[in-house]
């Protein structure tokens, strides 16, 4: 579950927008209104919390301003291509198997198992885009490890582990990042499985 602190950081454009919007008299909620800022700020978090009918498209205004997307707003077949994407990279890396768009296709249509060849053409279509999507970003992950010299101390101090291949897919799974606290932490899980 997020919380508070799990809020993207927006840009100063996004908030002037949702400043202006919420000054602007059209705008109606019992906290604008109100001289006690607590209660307005309260106010405020419990409809962004809540989703507020009249907010909401304001709050999805902002995310285009900020050019981020709101988990809750990926389709089932995003979710899937990340997962099955993160299973295969761990293959890939882990076996030397070519990933392959082809076998996630094969992997949606099994799932999804459409009735007519007009929503077999449309899943197609849409998987091999999503594929391409996340496969890109993938990339681009891998090629950061790759080309950071933040590990090299990490790779003297294990010769024996493949730290490339094992921080690429921490990076790709989403629970590190080239943060210097994250291969800290990285470093400490290595040295625990030393006996």
């Amino acid at each position: 579950m997020n919380t508070l602190l799990d809020i993207s950081k927006y840009p100063n454009k996004a908030y002037e927008y949702m400043h202006n919007i919420l000054l602007d008299g059209k705008f109606k909620c019992d906290y604008i209104y109100d001289d006690d800022t607590s209660d307005a700020a309260i106010g405020f978090l419990y409809d962004v919390i809540n989703t507020h009918k009249e907010l909401k498209p304001h709050i999805e205004e902002m995310n285009k301003i900020a050019k981020i997307r709101s988990e809750k707003s990926k389709s089932k077949l995003e979710k899937i291509t990340e997962t099955w994407l993160k299973g295969a990279f761990f293959e890939s890396f882990k076996q030397g198997f070519k990933v392959s768009r082809n076998y996630f296709i094969d992997f949606v249509l099994k799932i999804y198992m459409p009735q007519d060849e007009t929503r077999k053409k449309a899943l197609k279509v849409s998987a091999r885009k999503l594929f391409d999507k996340y496969m890109k970003l993938n990339r681009k992950k891998v090629d950061r490890v790759k080309a950071t010299q933040k590990l090299d101390e990490l790779k003297a101090q294990f010769p024996q582990y493949d730290i490339e291949k094992a921080y690429s897919y921490a990076v790709i799974s989403g629970k590190f990042a080239l943060k210097n606290d994250d291969i800290k932490d990285f470093m400490r899980i290595i040295t625990l499985l030393k006996k």
